[in-house]
């Protein structure tokens, strides 16, 4: 198995993928997903590194 997390931050988004991130949660414990609405996505992109436990983090941004 490879070694690796897999940390959502959720700025408030309107779409539902955040409860499609927490449905896939019970099947693999490497992914977490944290939602506070209402943020400005830098402020979500802190929020997944704080929670981070990884020596090298990517980040993966959809700014449309």
């Amino acid at each position: 198995m490879v070694d690796f997390e897999l940390i959502g931050g959720d700025d408030g988004s309107a779409d539902n993928t955040y409860e499609i991130v927490v449905s896939l949660q019970s099947l693999d414990n490497r992914l977490s997903v944290f939602k506070s609405s209402g943020i400005v996505k830098n402020t979500a992109f802190d929020m997944a590194f704080q929670n981070s436990n990884g020596d090298a983090i990517c980040l993966f941004a959809n700014f449309a």
